[in-house]
């Protein structure tokens, strides 16, 4: 059951709140949770802190009743962050060979800006997406995963280049 009234009083921070700023509760008579969303997950957020185990096994309890639900959710994600997996990879990389150093995203574009959005190989110009982030002196030659060591080449390009130490800037 809903309630008619379209406001509420949340029972922790004491303010008066909109319905929809409570999550549905059919065991609640007005049909509302007794504290308000902002509330509610900051003492879910404590919760967790306090109790990693628990937490970590809720999680893992939720991740194994819908398997299927979570890789669609994954993929979307994945799907419209392809810069940020990019990113990810390129740290892992780097994390693995235990070369050290990061390249951030910004970093990353204001590189590919500088150089025009041009390969340095093929000089042809390319989207931020079509360029890939090639190390001057490659991780297996223990080279650093630094923006000083980076530089933009279009996918070709950085397959041709292969590991070899050519700088094309």
């Amino acid at each position: 059951m809903i309630s008619i009234l379209s406001r509420k009083r949340c029972s922790k921070c004491k303010v008066w709140k909109d319905n929809k700023e409570f999550y549905k509760d059919k065991y609640e008579p007005d049909g509302l949770t007794k504290k308000c969303k902002v509330c509610a997950k900051a003492a879910t957020r404590k919760w967790e802190k306090n109790n990693p185990n628990k937490a970590n096994a809720k999680a893992h309890r939720n991740y194994n009743k819908d398997r299927s639900g979570h890789s669609k959710k994954v993929r979307e994600w994945q799907k419209s962050n392809p810069h940020k997996i990019r990113q990810y990879k390129r740290q892992r990389r780097a994390r693995i060979r235990n070369v050290g150093g990061t390249i951030t995203e910004v970093e990353w574009v204001t590189l590919i800006r500088y150089h025009d959005n041009k390969c340095l190989r093929c000089m042809q110009r390319f989207t931020d997406d079509e360029l890939t982030l090639d190390h001057v002196i490659p991780l297996v030659k223990d080279g650093a995963h630094s923006i000083e060591n980076s530089q933009p080449l279009c996918r070709s390009c950085n397959s041709i280049k292969g590991i070899s130490t050519t700088d094309y800037r």
